[in-house]
């Protein structure tokens, strides 16, 4: 996880800003430093003490980033008001493939009834999510989005730090702290070049 995570997270990332950038030609240079800032505090949070011994995985880690960046630089590149149908695609595509899973490797599929709570909001929540991400590609620039929408690390940590009670390491606090200079000067930059 220490070595896949940030991988994906920054190559995911990456794609969709170079895109982005050959498209709407190069941002605000306040909003490319930050772009660059938030890059790396997505590495930093996403970083982990690894526990050594295994495989790194960073074969899948470049695979997977690939895939989120192409999908993400895709997403942006739809005309606006066309909100549904890429939420409809990605989420039929995502079901064909579980589905495709679980028959290639024959695992029983039934989600106990007491069970079905969670996975349901966890699928409303990434449903909203993407269909918001969708928006604000088709409402800002595409490198934009796709950095801010690439520090969900650090959401997710401080929803633990908030419920969990989880203590934070000082790599974590580093990166939260980048990412929050990281956003501030994305934003400053956006309202000089607006």
């Amino acid at each position: 996880m220490g070595v896949v995570a940030p991988v994906v997270g920054v190559i995911g990332a990456s794609l969709p800003v170079l895109v982005g950038i050959a498209v709407e030609g190069a941002p605000h240079p306040l909003v490319a430093l930050g772009i660059g800032l938030a890059l790396v505090a997505v590495v930093v949070v996403s970083r982990t003490p690894s526990p050594g011994g295994g495989r790194s995985g960073i074969e899948f880690a470049l695979l997977g980033g690939i895939g989120i960046g192409l999908v993400s630089a895709l997403i942006g590149q739809l005309p606006a008001g066309s909100v549904w149908w890429p939420l409809v695609i990605l989420k039929t595509t995502a079901i064909l493939s579980i589905a495709s899973m679980i028959v290639v490797a024959r695992r029983p599929w039934r989600i106990q009834s007491r069970s079905v709570l969670p996975p349901a909001a966890v699928g409303l929540g990434d449903m909203a999510g993407n269909g918001f991400y969708v928006l604000a590609t088709q409402s800002g620039r595409l490198d934009i989005a796709v950095v801010l929408s690439s520090l969900y690390p650090v959401v997710t940590i401080l929803l633990a730090i908030t419920l969990l009670r989880e203590r934070i390491s000082r790599q974590h606090a580093v990166g939260i702290a980048a990412s929050a200079f990281a956003v501030a000067l994305i934003a400053l930059g956006s309202n000089q070049a607006g």
